[in-house]
């Protein structure tokens, strides 16, 4: 009695016996690796969807195992089990991955009420304890220097701007001063 599930057991196991070797049966040889490698891919339904927190984290990790040097988007994309393409549907390019692994590590600084304390107090260990957190990855500093500021960095600079605005300077003297710090 040959029922449905028998069937598809049997089927299964010609398939995977077949994708495993090539030639006749009295001459298999196994199929190389790399051929096998994309049978084994996963389905788009089976990886993790790709978002920018992912992007970031995989990124991060990537800088402490090379270094930002040898980042490359196309091994970001292999990290993440993706093409590039799909990749840079997310991110631009290099420099905007690294402003958002930079932003990351910026949005992990608690900022105080900017309405309360010292200014001066609060805008020195703001700033050096943002400093020493993007100390800690080096090669992030340049890019975060770039016009393209992300929300935990443009955070910050309102944060310092405000600070300089409670020690008695107009709107446009606080940005001038921060420019300049």
């Amino acid at each position: 009695d040959i029922t449905s599930g028998a069937i598809s057991d049997e089927l299964s196991e010609q398939t995977d016996r077949s994708a495993r070797t090539i030639g006749s049966d009295a001459e298999r040889r196994p199929i190389p690796l790399r051929f096998r490698l994309v049978a084994t891919k996963k389905s788009v339904r089976e990886r993790a969807p790709l978002d920018r927190a992912r992007i970031t984290a995989t990124a991060l990790e990537m800088i402490d195992e090379v270094g930002v040097e040898k980042l490359t988007m196309r091994a970001a994309a292999a990290r993440l089990d993706v093409s590039a393409m799909a990749l840079y549907h997310h991110v631009e390019d290099k420099d905007e991955l690294l402003r958002m692994v930079g932003d990351d590590i910026l949005g992990k600084l608690h900022l105080p009420d900017p309405n309360t304390g010292d200014w001066r107090e609060q805008f020195t260990t703001v700033s050096l304890a943002a400093v020493d957190a993007l100390l800690e990855v080096p090669g992030l500093s340049s890019v975060l220097l770039s016009s393209k500021m992300l929300p935990n960095a443009r955070r910050l600079v309102q944060f310092s701007i405000s600070q300089f605005e409670r020690g008695g300077l107009s709107r446009d003297e606080a940005h001038d001063v921060y420019a300049g710090v």
